[in-house]
């Protein structure tokens, strides 16, 4: 029975992972659909005040330098455009072939704006949520399976621990933290003592007892890359929620300028350059909190698939 529960847990962690690469390009999509958007206003604004630094060269306004600085920048801006477009559709065509679709039949990109966040995001996680991961499952039904063949008892392995975003962090000791655990870690130790002996019966509890070993030392591997996949993805989303913060209130303040810009040009009090400049400096604000904003959903949409829950399945 614990065999076929095996073979089951390890369809399911493969769908799981299906549905988490599905969730994490569609994201990927979106980011870079807007980051498109936002760069391609910035080629239109660089292109105009090159050809508006032209006119004032020659009319003998500007130096002959700032023309060509006015050049470099547009020529500069444009150039980043190409690859961010092929990663875009790039990333487009992944997203068909997880859909079971060829590339030219890619569904649309997401609009970023309209993605949010789940309600309530942990920050942080007590161990027993991670025996939901299907991974955690196999092995833990492959360890039975295992101690099965030995006549042993494997309950009680999973050690319980909180988990949160210091962890993740430089200096976290992963066996300082499960030494509590270490007597459960050593119980394939234990075994050593063989009941059999002679002959086959003998090589054959031998055998039995190595494979529970390497089983026992596969689920303990199992158990701690889950942990720190865990760890290391709160951490992350920590650090994503304080750079987000930063970036959205220098994108609120650039905008802000902009339309102090636009509205100063409309009464006459500023030149059309001028604002152009001021849209850039917003232009280049936003492509960093659309950065961000699509770093902390990636990480957010990891947070759940390493917790063995990928957006409530299918959400």
């Amino acid at each position: 029975a614990q065999r076929v529960d095996l073979q089951a847990f390890q369809f399911d962690a493969a769908r799981r992972a299906l549905a988490a690469n599905i969730v994490s390009a569609a994201l990927s999509a979106a980011t870079l659909d807007a980051r498109v958007a936002a760069t391609t206003r910035l080629v239109t604004l660089a292109n105009q005040q090159a050809a508006d630094v032209q006119r004032r060269y020659t009319l003998g306004a500007v130096a002959h330098r700032d023309l060509l600085s006015a050049q470099q920048s547009a020529a500069s801006t444009a150039a980043s455009l190409p690859e961010l477009r092929q990663q875009a559709l790039a990333t487009r065509h992944a997203l068909a072939v997880l859909l079971g679709r060829t590339p030219d039949q890619a569904p649309p990109a997401l609009e970023l704006a309209q993605l949010h966040l789940p309600d309530e995001v942990p920050v942080v996680v007590p161990s027993e949520l991670l025996q939901a991961r299907p991974d955690i499952q196999a092995a833990d039904a492959a360890l039975k399976a295992a101690a099965a063949d030995v006549g042993v008892a494997t309950a009680q392995l999973f050690p319980s621990i909180t988990l949160n975003a210091s962890m993740g962090q430089g200096g976290f000791s992963w066996p300082l933290a499960l030494s509590g655990a270490g007597t459960l870690w050593s119980i394939a130790g234990s075994l050593s003592a063989p009941i059999f002996h002679g002959g086959a019966l003998l090589a054959q509890r031998r055998a039995a007892l190595a494979t529970y070993d390497a089983t026992a030392s596969q689920y303990k591997q199992t158990v701690l890359t889950a942990f720190q996949n865990v760890a290391d993805t709160l951490a992350a989303l920590e650090h994503d929620a304080q750079s987000l913060d930063a970036a959205s209130a220098a994108a609120r303040v650039a905008q802000q300028a902009f339309d102090e810009a636009s509205a100063r040009q409309r009464l006459g009090a500023l030149p059309p350059s001028a604002v152009r400049a001021s849209e850039q400096q917003w232009q280049n604000a936003r492509l960093e909190q659309i950065r961000y904003t699509g770093a902390r959903l990636a990480d957010t949409a990891a947070l759940f698939q390493a917790m063995g829950n990928p957006l409530q399945d299918g959400a």
